[in-house]
């Protein structure tokens, strides 16, 4: 068997390709993490490139699903080209 009949060996299999869409932008941003990333830590490097400012960033779905900070991407379920909401998870006004 090759590698197109099994997807996980292909070298970009560590990878998710997403886009990123602050609260409150209607722009997405095209960003690659590995799979075994953090949300916590996908979300702070988004934030930190988007210059989001938020006392403790995450990640939300399209469908206002909060990501677990503390489980990896996949995990969490995330997939290959899937929109993630960035979000202050600290919540207040």
């Amino acid at each position: 068997m090759n590698e197109q009949q099994h997807p996980e060996n292909h070298p970009d299999h560590a990878e998710l390709h997403v886009e990123v869409v602050p609260t409150g932008s209607v722009t997405p941003t095209p960003f690659t993490f590995e799979r075994t990333m953090l949300v916590a830590r996908a979300a702070a490097e988004a934030a930190e490139r988007l210059k989001y400012r938020a006392k403790v960033p995450g990640f939300q779905t399209e469908n206002d699903h909060q990501l677990p900070e503390n489980e990896t991407l996949e995990r969490a379920g995330v997939r290959d080209g899937e929109v993630l909401v960035l979000i202050d998870t600290a919540g207040g006004v």
